[in-house]
């Protein structure tokens, strides 16, 4: 919770630097060169049979990703790291999918992302080994690759998208307390992928796992409590869905993102803390959280998704660790007023003096140019707020024009 436009970066070679490459997608097919002297000890010769595509960066080509092959037929396939004198950085949607053939390929050190679907029914493909630079691979990556027995993830991965490797029916785990992991030999526990079995009632996640993933916990009914480590980075999508008796969660320290529904009906649930390093909360992440009374936002926060509180009707009490000029620039999904988690809260404090206060009246500074929908929705305990001179444009606010 994590999604396709958010999961390319680009790489410009004096320095390396990464950005969204949301806009560069669909570049034509480019007819591949044979090398006139090939050198299989070259990584940077590429096999005829590849077919590259265009990245582009205000129709500048930037790099290339890799579409497929000529030739579906190819047992073993080695991706350069460069083409045309451009880095390979990118592995396309479905390039190799329901290619029977292939047991062996080779992944470089170029590659930032692994598209959804871009090894899925790989039925010959044995093991794989993805390197450091790889950063996301997609939505069911590697589905229904039945003979894969190992993968090896590299350090840099930051995120992990769904189904990424359902029915690998023979694929080696690591297994440790009731988690079972893919990493590699410096960290073996780098992703934590599922739970042995839902039944479980306690586990202490590995405290060198950077990721939690998708459905890692769905249906866990009888977990109870849970730590997250401060190694983790990023909490997958329906991560916690359906954990009914989930009654307390302790979030690290290093969670930057909560994926959609991560929490959806962890009903049982009655209070949690967002820390600082917080920046997004995905669509319905807290959905059906319905015994929920209070939560405490971290000021790291810049965006709740859709429907990110629907139905928390028992929150009463938001604590938010930043300042009235903070909560002005976070961005809640415009399509619907319960991603704010005021929709159905009384109380509104701000951190003052190392105490919580709540806030009755607001003052929005000069600083801010704009208030965005339901920005200041509800807040049915604040009696007055002054709009400083500066603001040009005011969202959706809903029961709050009573009050200014």
């Amino acid at each position: 919770m994590i999604r396709k436009k958010r999961r390319w970066l680009i790489v410009l070679f004096t320095i390396i630097v990464l950005f969204t490459l949301t806009s560069c997608f669909g570049g034509d097919p480019v007819e591949p060169n044979t090398p006139d002297v090939p050198d299989s000890n070259n990584s940077d010769q590429e096999p005829s049979n590849l077919i590259f595509y265009e990245i582009k960066n205000n129709y500048v080509t930037i790099g290339y990703e890799v579409g497929g092959l000529k030739d579906t037929s190819l047992k073993e396939v080695v991706i350069p790291k460069k083409y045309n004198n451009l880095p390979v950085i990118g592995i396309r949607d479905n390039a190799f999918e329901d290619y029977g053939s292939l047991i062996n390929i080779t992944i470089p050190d170029s590659v930032i992302n692994i598209g959804d679907y871009a090894f899925s029914n790989c039925v010959s493909l044995t093991n794989i080994t993805i390197p450091d630079s790889v950063m996301s691979i997609g939505n069911n990556a590697f589905y229904g690759c039945s003979n894969l027995k190992s993968i090896k993830i590299g350090s840099g991965i930051t995120s992990i998208g769904y189904d990424a490797f359902r029915f690998c029916s023979n694929l080696k785990y690591n297994e440790h307390e009731n988690g079972l992991y893919l990493g590699n030999e410096e960290n073996l526990t780098l992703v934590l992928v599922e739970v042995k079995n839902n039944d479980i009632e306690e586990i202490k996640i590995s405290d060198t796992a950077k990721l939690i993933c998708n459905y890692a916990f769905d249906y866990c009914s009888n977990l109870t409590n849970i730590t997250i480590p401060d190694s983790v980075i990023n909490i997958g999508e329906m991560a916690f869905y359906g954990c009914s008796n989930l009654k307390s969660i302790k979030i690290g320290s290093s969670v930057t993102s909560i994926g959609s529904r991560a929490f959806y009906g962890c009903s049982s649930l009655t209070s949690i803390i967002l820390p600082n390093s917080v920046t997004i909360i995905g669509d319905n992440a807290f959905h059906n959280c319905s015994n929920l009374t209070s939560i405490i936002i971290g000021n790291g926060i810049t965006s709740f998704g859709s429907r990110a509180f629907y139905n928390c009707s028992s929150l009463d009490k938001v604590y938010y660790n930043g300042t009235i000029e903070d909560w002005c620039k976070i961005q809640f999904e415009s399509s619907y007023y319960n991603s704010n988690p005021m929709f159905y809260a009384e109380h509104f404090y701000l951190r003052k003096d190392n105490n919580w206060e709540e806030v009755t009246s607001i003052e929005i500074p000069n600083t801010i140019t704009e208030i965005g929908n339901y920005q200041f929705c509800e807040f049915n305990n604040v009696t007055s707020i002054t709009i400083g001179n500066s603001v040009t444009s005011i969202g959706r606010w809903r029961s709050m024009f009573a009050v200014i």
